[in-house]
């Protein structure tokens, strides 16, 4: 399951395609829904300018050329975007700019204004490991990856920490002097203090086996960490997974939400 901040909501897009709007002590919202094929949904961003134009993006992976689908809501979606054919990835407007991970390889679309097809790609970087998703803090790009070497948090040019015992990343969350990486096997989000950067500390873990794989990951709010399980097809679930879970701060509750 993934997941994408709207301010204090969020967008969860179930990787069969359903699309909604949750928040914390609301019902969720349709949204919409994309037909994945043979594939997956693999990551949702909302338009850079959602307030005004209610646009929903999503990366469909898995099922031929990879796709980037444009939505509004209770619309038919329509393709924006395709790629080479990659079984993960993820995508974030950086500055405004359409920018898309497919496989081992991030690109960006500096021609695509919202309206018509995404054309000529500009490849920003390769050779990242198989990337599972692309979060942003302040127009900076960061990336979960895993490699010969194991999960990892990076940008398309360093890597800022490594677990090597971790064969699988979910998503990524990016904060002032934080970052955190969902390790779905662990069954726990970690976030490791940055600066200038760089790691600066042990990275801390998070609702460790509270609630089963965690897969998607962002911030909501004021920096509230909301995470996608994915359970029903690996993991323990219960009877109302999949969901989206608010997970604890440091020690403290955590508050689980469908």
């Amino acid at each position: 399951m993934s997941v994408a901040s709207i301010g204090d909501k969020a967008l969860v897009a179930e990787s069969t395609g359903g699309i909604k709007i949750v928040a914390p002590e609301t019902e969720p919202e349709e949204f919409g829904r994309v037909d994945p094929r043979g594939g997956r949904v693999a990551a949702v961003t909302p338009s850079p300018d959602y307030a005004e134009d209610r646009l929903v993006y999503l990366l469909v992976v898995g099922d031929g050329p990879t796709r980037v689908e444009r939505l509004a809501r209770g619309d038919t979606p329509r393709t924006v975007a395709e790629l080479p054919p990659a079984e993960s990835g993820g995508l974030a407007f950086v500055d405004k700019v359409l920018t898309v991970a497919a496989g081992d390889e991030l690109v960006r679309f500096p021609g695509f204004t919202g309206i018509g097809r995404a054309e000529n790609p500009e490849v920003l970087a390769t050779g990242l490991g198989r990337v599972t998703a692309v979060c942003t803090h302040a127009d900076e790009v960061f990336l979960s990856t895993v490699s010969d070497r194991g999960a990892a948090l990076r940008t398309p040019d360093r890597v800022v920490w490594t677990w090597p015992d971790q064969r699988q990343a979910g998503g990524c969350a990016a904060a002032e002097g934080t970052l955190s990486i969902a390790l779905p096997n662990a069954e726990r989000v970690d976030t490791v203090q940055t600066s200038g950067g760089a790691a600066t500390g042990q990275p801390e873990p998070l609702a460790e086996g509270e609630y089963g794989r965690l897969t998607g990951l962002t911030a909501i709010g004021d920096g509230i960490l909301l995470a996608g399980t994915t359970n029903k097809m690996g993991g323990t679930p219960v009877p109302t997974d999949d969901r989206a879970v608010i997970l604890p701060q440091s020690g403290g509750g955590g508050d689980a939400r469908m």
